[in-house]
């Protein structure tokens, strides 16, 4: 039995002891709390009560033990737990300060037992197997020496493939001695025991303001469902052979508003970088953002409120574009909302620690977070799916919303259940619900100036090699007139046999077809232009060469286009009358 202030409780919540006729109770989670302005003064309270609320006030424990390790109670004087998603710990004090002579005599094997029933358990975000840790601490005069914690010895984790964990520790509370098998654990609980004791006020602090109840996020389930039907809208809109089942192509993404560097920097298609969080790659690449999605608005929406978690969406797209531009290479089509979900996990976390670690809330919410952020920063979790996962958008989303969650954290007054500053997340996310309106109207318009089906040259159709080109190039642009590619397969061909005045006109015939060339990516204008510009100076049009090669430049110098023909001092020197 413990003491604390002038209240006798059991911390276990139930009445046991060794050597008496008591059997623990039926709620052994029951928590009892203290009166924590009684007459014992700090310093006058045994040592294991002080231990017993810094665990409390600081790392969450709460009083009592897990349903599987009801033998604990019987065997120790207070048992607190603390569950954190995938494990569950527990810790066993012994208060031999006030009943001198007291062990814990509980059998190892029991111990082990115990750890191994907890540990079949499946929890968290992927249902995984949950582990049980206990810990053993006897704290009294003498505990740490001679041969008084011999008995303790037994009570360790037999080696690091040993799925029953449990530690045992003996504190003398006048030397501040500790012993224990574990180095860093010892180490751990002679810093904590150092610190005592923690100061009265912190146990006794009201926690911060927050809304009472769990409102629905119908912010976040709109998010779903208008993410899903512009999905489904996919599927009718692509112009090109799929990937796979309901996986549109790179040519179809580029039309519907897909993330490219060279359309946004250069085109100025700034819009895109809200398109193109609002379009998926296929319905695995749904599934995966739409679940993240759905855990960091069941929590942060009715956390902070529909404006805020609408700017903080709004915020971690432009942040992932931005991220994804500038870390990708210039030809990748990037799409998915990850860079906005990554933001509102981030956020999430940060948002989390106005809850009181008491109780055990914050640290189970913090794990299901992280679950949920690791596959995105792991390279090879998806890597078997056979899909590019587009890091640099995860990573700027996840910046983007650290930065604004530690702002609303800061700027949150302890009375207030809300953020502040609502007024101006409410006109950031108006601002960016308009954006995203705005980015899906250039698309809908570029598809109803699309080609018919078949216009263009299916994937299977296009050449694999320099060689296959050019004995195909003729064959392609009779079959596909209106696809600019033939015509670049053709002046390819025609300037490597050395027919510059053939390629002349392969790639202008090319260039006019301005249509297709908006389906498709820059590379292929970039290219045609670029033959163009070859066989102009081949055939000593040296000045109109250098005014036909000015994109194709300007595409090498930002990076947005690569080729291994030795044009730059040909074509793209600083001359007279060319930038």
């Amino acid at each position: 039995m413990l003491a604390i202030g002038r209240t006798a409780v059991f911390l276990s919540g139930c009445v046991a002891g060794v050597g008496t006729n008591k059997t623990p109770c039926d709620n052994p989670l029951q928590t009892i709390g203290w009166d924590v302005n009684g007459s014992a003064k700090a310093g006058n309270e045994p040592l294991a009560i002080s231990l017993a609320k810094y665990y409390i006030a600081r790392e969450g424990y709460v009083l009592g033990a897990p349903p599987e390790a009801p033998e604990l109670v019987a065997a120790s004087d207070g048992v607190l737990t603390h569950d954190v998603g995938q494990h569950t710990s527990i810790i066993c004090l012994i208060d031999r300060e006030s009943n001198p002579g007291k062990k814990f005599t509980l059998p190892c094997d029991v111990v082990a037992d115990i750890c191994k029933r907890g540990g079949g358990r499946r929890s968290g975000f992927f249902g995984t197997r949950r582990s049980t840790i206990i810990q053993i601490i006897e704290v009294g005069p003498n505990a740490a020496t001679g041969s008084d914690w011999e008995h303790l010895k037994v009570y360790k984790r037999k080696s690091v493939f040993s799925r029953v964990l449990m530690w045992s520790y003996a504190i003398d509370p006048v030397s501040k001695q500790v012993w224990g098998h574990s180095k860093l654990g010892r180490g751990r609980i002679a810093r904590i025991v150092q610190s005592l004791p923690i100061p009265n006020d912190e146990l006794s602090e009201q926690p911060p303001a927050m809304l009472e109840g769990k409102r629905f996020p119908w912010l976040t389930m709109g998010l779903l469902l208008l993410l899903t039907l512009i999905f489904v809208g996919e599927q009718f809109l692509h112009i090109d052979d799929s990937k796979g089942s309901f996986a549109p192509g790179a040519q179809s993404l580029v039309v519907m508003g897909g993330l490219n560097r060279a359309l946004v920097l250069e085109s100025g298609e700034w819009l895109r970088m809200l398109s193109a969080p609002l379009l998926h790659a296929d319905p695995v690449h749904l599934f995966m953002n739409g679940a993240s999605l759905y855990l960091a608005g069941s929590f942060l929406e009715p956390f902070v409120g529909r404006a805020w978690f609408m700017a903080l969406f709004l915020l971690g797209a432009l942040g992932g574009s931005a991220m994804s531009m500038l870390l990708n290479p210039p030809g990748i089509v990037s799409v998915g909302a990850s860079g906005a979900i990554m933001g509102l996990l981030v956020a999430a976390y940060s948002c989390s620690f106005r809850i009181p670690i008491r109780g055990g809330r914050r640290s189970r919410l913090q794990f299901s977070i992280l679950q949920a952020l690791a596959p995105s920063l792991v390279p090879t979790f998806l890597t078997s799916f056979g899909k590019h996962i587009d890091y640099g958008a995860h990573l700027g989303g996840a910046i983007v919303g650290g930065i604004a969650g530690f702002i609303i954290l800061k700027n949150w007054y302890r009375d207030e259940p809300l953020p502040r500053f609502r007024g101006a997340a409410l006109a950031i996310a108006a601002v960016g619900a308009l954006g995203f309106a705005l980015a899906l109207a250039p698309a809908l318009r570029q598809y109803q100036d699309r080609l018919p089906p078949g216009t263009l040259m299916p994937n299977s159709e296009i050449p694999k090699n320099g060689k296959e080109s050019a004995g195909r190039a003729d064959d392609l642009v009779k079959r596909y007139p209106d696809d600019p590619r033939g015509y670049l397969f053709q002046a390819h061909a025609r300037f490597f046999a050395g027919d510059p005045a053939g390629a002349e006109k392969a790639s202008r015939a090319g260039l006019t077809k301005t249509r297709a060339l908006a389906q498709l990516k820059p590379e292929a204008a970039y290219q045609l232009h670029l033959y163009l510009a070859l066989a102009l100076a081949r055939l000593d049009r040296v000045d109109e060469a250098r005014r036909e090669a000015q994109p194709v430049c300007a595409a090498m110098a930002v990076g947005s286009f690569r080729t291994e023909i030795p044009v730059q001092g040909l074509l793209c020197g600083k001359q007279p009358g060319i930038k």
